[in-house]
């Protein structure tokens, strides 16, 4: 036995430790982890999540957002030429109190349907006094994703996502001991040619900017 755990179960473990370390070694950096830590650090996130920094997190997730469905390189271009939301810019703008029923709390938010390109919305009759259109993100979806999340934070998690996180966490059951191992003893049995038998040609995650 290894520890608490039976022989068999304990080769089962090493050959799925021994799988998923190929397939790393294929699909992503070996210091992928210690690069994620460093660019947390550098744009304050791991500072801010020690101090529930609310605004911090909400402005570094907005930014990772933005770099969904386009190249990096465009995205990053068009945010330092336009400018990036901001979770004091939302709080300025919902603090004018707009007559837009959809920005009263969370749980309203809902089809707002703003589409930039066309400048349409579901409720055009607020839309002059609406301050979601007025920045100038990539595209529509963009702006409502930014109050979606700045709502998400300030209402359901009472303005502490990292205290909500912590909340959430802290509910989770623990796994019954030796669930795990469990599991993958009922993994069918391979050899150590097990990677080069899988289909590598799978569309890898591109890499985002963080």
């Amino acid at each position: 036995m290894v520890g608490n755990v039976p022989a068999s179960q304990s080769q089962s473990l090493r050959r799925a430790v021994r799988l998923v370390h190929t397939i790393c070694q294929f699909a992503g950096s070996p210091s992928l982890i210690d690069d994620i830590r460093v660019s947390l650090a550098r744009h304050g996130v791991i500072a801010a999540v020690q101090r529930h920094d609310r605004g911090t997190i909400f402005d570094w997730l907005v930014d990772a957002l933005s770099y969904q469905g386009i190249s990096d390189s465009i995205a990053y271009g068009y945010m330092e030429q336009h400018g990036r939301m901001r979770w004091q810019d939302i709080a300025a703008g919902l603090a004018q109190q707009p007559s837009c029923t959809k920005l009263a709390c969370y749980w309203a938010f809902e089809s707002c349907g703003y589409r930039k390109g066309a400048g349409a919305c579901a409720s055009p009759e607020h839309q002059a006094g609406c301050p979601l259109p007025r920045h100038d993100l990539r595209n529509g979806r963009l702006n409502q994703t930014a109050y979606s999340l700045f709502l998400f934070m300030r209402d359901l998690a009472d303005g502490d996502i990292v205290g909500w996180i912590d909340q959430r966490l802290a509910a989770v059951a623990p796994a019954p001991p030796g669930r795990a191992a469990e599991r993958l003893s009922s993994l069918p049995p391979s050899s150590s040619s097990e990677a080069s038998d899988l289909d590598m040609n799978f569309p890898l995650v591109p890499s985002r900017r963080l």
